[in-house]
């Protein structure tokens, strides 16, 4: 019985794997760099392009350790902290009240974009080893997201 089982499960892993590169291949992305002299105004346009979209924001250490700093929260902006300094500013919250998490001497800040134009991620690198994503829940083109509420307080 367990020599007829063999096949079976070859082909549920052969399946799995074609599912799985599919999912993958459907799901490609591509990064968009932003030139350093652009970071105050491209995440200016990306805050009020983006502002109330659910996000998640991680930070993976040098050493590879990943930190959840903020989980399915609102996106409030990012914003360079001051001109002419490589930090950025990303700020979020909701009902319980704001965050905001500062990146110092960012070296790199890219946006990772789906194969259908799509938004999946706001990408900060910085010169610690860090890396900082700030995640969409959903992503989608901003000109796909019409009237979305906005929370008063």
């Amino acid at each position: 019985m367990g020599a007829a089982l063999a096949p079976n499960r070859a082909v549920h892993a052969d399946a799995c794997a074609a599912l799985r590169l599919q999912c993958l291949e459907a799901n490609a992305m591509s990064q968009v760099s932003l030139a350093p002299d652009q970071w105050r105004a491209e995440l200016d346009s990306f805050s009020r392009q983006h502002e109330g979209w659910i996000v998640s924001v991680t930070i993976r250490g040098a050493d590879g350790r990943v930190d959840i700093y903020a989980r399915d929260v609102r996106l409030e902006g990012v914003t360079q902290a001051a001109p002419n300094r490589n930090d950025i500013v990303v700020q979020v919250g909701g009902r319980d009240g704001q965050m905001s998490h500062e990146v110092h001497d960012v070296t790199a800040v890219t946006i990772d974009v789906m194969d259908d134009r799509r938004r999946r991620a706001l990408v900060l690198d910085s010169s610690d080893g860090a890396t900082t994503t700030v995640a969409f829940r959903s992503p989608a083109r901003p000109d796909e997201v019409d009237g979305l509420p906005t929370e008063r307080r």
